[in-house]
C-alpha cells in the first residue's frame, strides 16, 4: 500500500514523510482501529482512509512536529472507524434536545465548578467518541464545522453532541458533589 500512497506525492520530502509516518504508526494505527471496529478488514479500511486523509491535508500534516502528528492521526483513525460504523449502521439515532444552546462552553463549565483532575477523570470514563468530540473542540481548539468535517457529521449534531457531552459531565459533578455532602 505504501508505494500506491507515494505515488499520490509529488516531492521527495512529501514521500519521506509519508514513509516516516508509515512505517512508525502504521501498526499503531491498525491496532486503534481494531479496538474499535473489531473486524481486520473494516480497520484495514480505516487505516487506508486515515492515510488518504492524511495526502489530502499533506500542507497541515506534515508540517507538525511529531508529538502532535501521532495525537492527531490516531484522532482520525478513530474517526474514520466511526464513520465505517455509522455506514455500517446505514444510519445515527439523532433526536433533538429540547433545551440544546450551543454558547454553553465547556470552559465555563470548568470554570464554574470544576478541579482539573476531578475534569479528566470524568472525561476518561466517556466512550471514546465523546473524548474524541472534546479534544478536537478543547485540547486542539477546532470550531465546530472542521470537527463536523472531520468526523464525517453535520455541524448541528456535533453541537448536540458536545452539549450532551457537557450535560453528561455536569450530571455526574451534581452526583458526586450530592454524595459528599
Amino acid at each position: 500500500m505504501l508505494s500506491i500512497y507515494l505515488s499520490m506525492l509529488e516531492t521527495e520530502e512529501e514521500k519521506k514523510k509519508l514513509t516516516d509516518i508509515y512505517e512508525n504508526y502504521k501498526h499503531r494505527y491498525l491496532h486503534t482501529a481494531l479496538s474499535i471496529l473489531k473486524n481486520q478488514p473494516m480497520a484495514e479500511d480505516a487505516v487506508h482512509n486515515t492515510f488518504i486523509e492524511l495526502i489530502k491535508n499533506k500542507d497541515r500534516y506534515f508540517t507538525m512536529p511529531c508529538s502532535d502528528l501521532i495525537l492527531y492521526t490516531v484522532s482520525i483513525v478513530r474517526t474514520k472507524c466511526y464513520d465505517i460504523l455509522r455506514k455500517e449502521q446505514k444510519y445515527v439515532e439523532f433526536d433533538e434536545s429540547s433545551d440544546f444552546d450551543p454558547r454553553n462552553e465547556i470552559e465555563e463549565m470548568i470554570m464554574e465548578k470544576f478541579d482539573y483532575e476531578w475534569a479528566i477523570g470524568a472525561i476518561e470514563t466517556l466512550d471514546d467518541m465523546s473524548q474524541d468530540l472534546l479534544r478536537k473542540k478543547y485540547v486542539l481548539g477546532h470550531s465546530y464545522a472542521q470537527i463536523a468535517k472531520d468526523c464525517g457529521m453535520t455541524v448541528k449534531n456535533v453541537e448536540v453532541s458536545l452539549y450532551r457531552i457537557r450535560q453528561k459531565l455536569r450530571k455526574m459533578q451534581k452526583e458526586e458533589t450530592a454524595e459528599n455532602v
